[in-house]
């Protein structure tokens, strides 16, 4: 196989009725919009149902989500590494399997803390984990791979892109800071 194998699987852009470049605006807009479970804002909402089902202070969640943070801003230049060399079609489907498998890890966080026994430090560790892959996967990668994706596609208006990827981003994100705070 060659470098460039991958590159008309599983369309060739040029088959496409219209300019392929629409498609990416789409798929990057998608993207970052699914990366809202690795941001703050889709993490806030639940931060005081962890805090009562893993019975851990919401001092000790906060400084679990900070380590969870710092080691995802610590591993991110690896992840963009692997971009670069193995393209954004992969590196997309990692990090949303990785983001899915998270968010999955997320759901059956009451088994943590099962018999009320548990340690501190298996509570913080996993939950500190937990945070590390959702703001990795979420936050981090798969905002990287739509924007890296949609700055490679387009030369010349690469600004006009960005702005219509953008109003869709930031109006999903406006639309969902309303719902929360009502």
């Amino acid at each position: 196989m060659t470098p460039g194998y991958w590159v008309n699987i599983p369309v060739a852009p040029r088959k496409w009725p219209f300019y392929y470049g629409w498609m990416i605006i789409a798929c990057s807009s998608i993207g970052i919009i699914a990366s809202i479970p690795g941001q703050t804002i889709g993490v806030g909402v639940f931060v005081d149902f962890l805090a009562d089902v893993i019975r851990l202070s919401p001092g000790s969640l906060s400084m679990a989500y900070m380590m969870g943070t710092l080691a995802s801003s610590i591993v991110m230049p690896f992840a963009g590494r692997l971009l670069d060399r193995y393209g954004a079609r992969s590196m997309g489907v990692i990090a949303s399997m990785g983001l899915g498998a998270t968010l999955g890890g997320f759901a059956l966080c009451t088994m943590i803390t099962p018999a009320g026994d548990v340690s501190w430090w298996r509570a913080m560790m996993t939950i500190g984990f937990l945070f590390f892959c959702i703001r990795f996967f979420g936050q981090g990668c798969l905002t990287l791979v739509s924007r890296v994706m949609l700055a490679r596609w387009f030369n010349y208006r690469r600004g006009l892109a960005t702005s219509i990827s953008g109003i869709f981003c930031e109006h999903r994100l406006h639309r969902r800071r309303r719902v929360d705070t009502e």
